[in-house]
């Protein structure tokens, strides 16, 4: 198990555990998630790990297991999605593509939308926890998923330069979005993706020419934005 600088053994252990997620790993966080939507839905007060084991029927160190807090779960919850998009992301970037400008504008855009469908999932999570900790939370989720996608595209990098990318990104991308959401009516959702787009590495944007893309690459659709 690889280990995180700043994080405790308890945090180290639920990554691992995310990392080498089983089929009941898997089916058990699902229903923890199940269970907080419900609560979401119902607009409960703030529900206890006693509530959220008893819906999800799971046992307390189980869910201790998995989650440190509601406002982990809650995280979990709003970027349960976002493992599709960052695998897509990877394997769009590390074959036949349509270029990377592409690739990350259809990106953000997914991101995006994800997002803004998860809007009133976050004003819960937020209302009934602390706005800080969802926010770090987020951030953590992001850099789990941005990771990924750095090491596939700064193959000559240092993991340390590779970290501190990856943070930059991540921290940059969810605070900007997490702030835009908060007041949608300031910007569109295409300003917002153009704006942080241009913020982006432009080895994360930009095909080198050792790297453009091939002559089997195709076009892409335009990113569907909410």
């Amino acid at each position: 198990m690889s280990v995180e600088p700043g994080m405790t053994p308890q945090a180290n252990r639920r990554a691992a555990l995310r990392a080498a997620e089983g089929d009941q790993s898997g089916s058990t966080r699902a229903r923890l998630i199940a269970a907080f939507r419900e609560a979401a839905a119902m607009q409960l007060d703030r529900p206890s790990a006693t509530w959220i084991c008893d819906r999800a029927g799971v046992g307390r160190s189980t869910y201790y297991t998995h989650f440190a807090t509601v406002d982990e779960l809650a995280a979990e919850t709003i970027t349960e999605s976002w493992e599709a998009v960052s695998h897509e992301d990877v394997a769009r970037r590390t074959g036949p593509h349509s270029g990377r400008d592409v690739i990350t504008r259809e990106g953000l855009g997914r991101v995006v939308s994800e997002l803004t469908r998860s809007r009133e999932l976050i004003e819960y999570a937020t209302r009934i926890g602390s706005r800080a900790l969802v926010l770090e939370h987020l951030v953590q989720r992001f850099e789990r998923f941005t990771s990924r996608t750095v090491a596939a595209e700064f193959t000559g990098a240092s993991p340390g330069a590779r970290a501190l990318i990856t943070s930059y990104i991540s921290a940059g991308t969810v605070h900007a979005l997490f702030r835009w959401l908060e007041e949608p009516s300031s910007e569109t959702a295409e300003t917002v993706i153009q704006a942080i787009f241009e913020l982006l590495p432009a080895t994360l944007t930009a095909d080198r020419p050792d790297r453009a893309a091939g002559p089997t690459a195709r076009p892409s659709k335009r990113a569907g934005l909410p």
